[in-house]
């Protein structure tokens, strides 16, 4: 059986793509397979063991998008693009020896491996009164002014704290069109404007996110949380097959 290594940097709450790449590591394990992280911060509540050593023909390296080549010279290469490739570094194209997958149809037409790391249990509406606005700007830049309060880094870093300040605001502005924070304000049970910044088309966006609690540059005309939950959570429950099938094709 081939192991895993995983090109994942430090762990963190606050950001996205290190966590979901820990988490692989982390579901991997769990899944009765040997999966490692390389040389970096981990989770002490994940199962995500440090391998710093060389690969021989027995492993199988895993590399975001942002990662350019091969520079682990594994044997065996499975690439997970978790975002437009070359879009934040990283090669537009890859080798065809590599295995590739995506985290989203809006990255790529490669097979679907989606694992959502947003803890359901922490972002959750909880029915408290909510005024005022909140905008997450991210890698973006705000494109133009809006009567809202920054989520601020310490929030962001906090669980607890952004799964308070968003049970308490009536509206999210996010101007980062593509981030985990959308889905853990609508957990939270606030709506999201998302503020275009050219990025992705309307009729792209609509393909991997639907709309429920979601406006277009304008204040959702609909919202049901607890649809939205029970339609996060049905996302979460299609991951165990998808990774079958990566380690169906990374062992093979």
């Amino acid at each position: 059986m081939r192991k895993y290594l995983i090109w994942s940097y430090d762990y963190q709450h606050a950001s996205a793509g290190p966590k979901t790449l820990h988490k692989l590591c982390h579901e991997l394990n769990q899944a009765g397979q040997e999966a490692y992280v390389g040389r970096w911060a981990t989770n002490p509540e994940w199962n995500t063991p440090v391998y710093t050593g060389e690969l021989d023909d027995d492993w199988v390296a895993v590399y975001p998008e942002v990662v350019r080549g091969n520079p682990w010279r594994s044997f065996h290469v499975a690439r997970w693009v978790l975002n437009v490739p070359g879009r934040l570094g990283g090669d537009r194209t890859y080798d065809p020896r590599e295995m590739v997958f995506s985290f989203s149809g809006l990255f790529s037409d490669a097979p679907l491996l989606h694992l959502p790391a947003v803890e359901t249990e922490i972002y959750t509406d909880r029915g408290e009164p909510r005024s005022g606005a909140l905008s997450f700007t991210g890698r973006s830049t705000r494109s133009r002014p809006v009567d809202a309060r920054e989520i601020t880094l310490a929030e962001r870093q906090d669980r607890y704290a952004l799964a308070d300040v968003l049970n308490h605001a009536e509206v999210l502005y996010a101007f980062e069109m593509l981030t985990g924070v959308i889905d853990i304000a609508r957990l939270c049970g606030c709506p999201v404007i998302v503020v275009p910044n050219g990025a992705h088309t309307r009729e792209e966006y609509d393909r991997e996110v639907g709309w429920n609690g979601i406006g277009w540059d304008e204040m959702p005309t609909a919202f049901d949380p607890a649809a939205f939950r029970a339609d996060y959570l049905s996302r979460l429950a299609a991951f165990p097959a998808q990774l079958a099938r990566f380690v169906e094709v990374t062992q093979a």
